[in-house]
C-alpha cells in the first residue's frame, strides 16, 4: 500500500458509519451503494482508486469478504467487510497522524 491507499482507507473507514451495508443479514458493504444515484451522501473518492485500495486491503486482511451464496456477493470486486484488523489499522494510522 502507498500513501493514497492509506488516505483512501481513512476516508472509507470514516464514511462507513454514514452508509448501510449491502445486505441486512451481513456486515458486507458494496461500493456500488457508495456511488448509487439514490445515495444522498456519496463518498468523495474516485471509484477506481477506492476499489483498488479495497482489493489491496482484502489481500492483506485489512478488510475481508463474505463467503457469498444466495443474495450475497462474496469476494466480488466491490464487496467487503470490516474486521478487527480494519479497526486496528485505523487506530494505528490515527495514532501516527497525531504524533506527527
Amino acid at each position: 500500500m502507498i500513501d493514497y491507499d492509506l488516505e483512501n482507507f481513512i476516508i472509507l473507514y470514516e464514511y462507513l458509519p454514514k452508509i448501510g451495508t449491502s445486505h441486512d443479514e451481513t456486515k458486507e458493504y458494496g461500493t456500488s451503494d457508495f456511488y448509487d444515484s439514490q445515495n444522498q451522501n456519496p463518498i468523495q473518492l474516485d471509484r477506481d482508486s477506492l476499489e483498488l485500495t479495497i482489493e489491496k486491503l482484502k489481500r492483506t486482511n485489512g478488510l475481508t469478504y463474505n463467503e457469498g451464496g444466495i443474495g450475497q456477493s462474496g469476494n466480488a470486486k466491490d464487496c467487503f467487510e470490516t474486521n478487527e484488523v480494519t479497526e486496528e489499522l485505523y487506530r494505528i494510522i490515527k495514532l501516527i497522524e497525531t504524533a506527527e
